[in-house]
């Protein structure tokens, strides 16, 4: 039997907080590390929000700097 991997989505505006610090991207990594979590999907859009190229790399690398596997979603 495959082992089971988590991973989570993380929408546009959190990953808007998170790109401009409204969000605290250290609890929130600590958080996704103490659940298991090992990959996270970002999105780009949501609802009328665009997050830009900038904010997409900036939260990329805070979670691939930690050990998470990134992709867009």
């Amino acid at each position: 039997m495959p082992e089971t991997r988590l991973a989570v989505y993380v929408t546009a505006h959190t990953v808007k907080q998170l790109a401009d610090g409204a969000l605290d991207a250290r609890r929130t990594l600590q958080l996704l590390q103490r659940l298991g979590v090992e990959r996270v999907y970002i999105e780009n859009y949501r609802s009328g929000l665009f997050v830009t190229p900038e904010q997409l790399e900036k939260v990329a690398r805070i979670f691939s700097g930690e050990g998470f596997e990134v992709a867009g979603g």
